[in-house]
This record gives C-alpha cells, structure tokens and sequence, in this order.
C-alpha cells in the first residue's frame, strides 16, 4: 500500500475506524443482549484485525516518510560537494566575472541597492527570500526589481539571468 497518498490513506483510516467502531458497538451489543462469547469474540477479533491494519497503514508511512527524509538528506549532501566542486573550478575567474557584471549593473545606472538586488535574483533567490535577507518588505523588492528591469530594459529575472549567462554556453 506505499503507493497511496495521504489523501486516500486518510480516507481509506477513517473508512476502518467506522466499520472497526460499528462491529466493537455490534460485539458489546450482542453481549448484553445474552449472545455467546464465540460470536462476540469472532467480531471483536475482527475489530482487533482492523485495527491493526490501521495501525500496519501509519507506520508503513512513517517508514515511507524516513526513507524520504534520508534520501533528501543523502541528496542534499551529494549536491553540497558538487556545488563545492563547482565553486572551486569557477573560483580563478570569479573576481573578472564579478566586475563584469557590476560594469554592467553600472551601464544600467543601476543604484546600490538595486544592484544588491539584483546579484540576489542572479543567485536564484525570490522576492520573498531577498525581502528577508535586506529586511525589507516584499512589495519594495518587487518595486525595486522592476525597476532593475525597467532600466535594463529587460522583461523580467528570467531575462536578468539569460542575459549574464547566454553567451557563455
């Protein structure tokens, strides 16, 4: 059953529990009413099963969710070496590149804080996460990105990346 979604794992719970609860009512109903101990105990057995298979249900998903959470882990660790990798190969022409974009972020007339902004769009960043990190609203991000674009001329952060990065492939 690893192959459902929390949705339908949800539903198909809930699903359980009400026939679980209707036969443990049927089994303590049945008591009262005088029958035998083989049938109630057949019923209770079967509310006991249901249960059960609720209980195999969540735990196949908890050990699903582990599984994810030490593959991301595992994953993230491979990226983190071959960004490092990565860094340690562009690191002789990271300074020049650096200039040139800045030269370039100066042509644009670009003021500080727009050209901080925009190092951070070209890093892959959002609004959001770049409002966070000036400690600034994300409506004044906004604005001033497109005011980055405005004065560039171009369209939007997608084109502010094409731009830096189009020739070197």
């Amino acid at each position: 059953m690893s192959h459902l979604t929390t949705h339908e794992r949800t539903i198909l719970s809930v699903l359980l529990l009400i026939i679980g609860t209707v036969i443990l009512f049927d089994s303590i109903g049945d008591l009262r009413a005088g029958d035998g101990w083989l049938h109630a105990g057949t019923e209770l057995a079967a509310v006991g099963t249901l249960f059960a298979a609720l209980i195999w249900l969540w735990v196949q998903k908890a050990r699903e969710m582990t599984q994810a959470v030490a593959f991301a882990g595992e994953r993230h660790e491979a990226l983190l070496k071959e960004a490092e990798a990565w860094r340690s190969q562009v690191a002789p022409i990271k300074p020049d590149l650096i200039l040139a974009i800045e030269t370039q972020f100066s042509a644009w007339s670009l003021t500080r804080a727009e050209q901080e902004i925009s190092m951070l769009i070209l890093k892959g960043l959002s609004n959001k996460e770049i409002a966070n990190v000036r400690s600034a609203s994300e409506m004044t991000i906004k604005q001033q990105a497109n005011a980055i674009y405005r004065k560039s001329g171009i369209a939007n952060r997608s084109q502010l990346l094409a731009f830096f990065l189009e020739d070197l492939f």
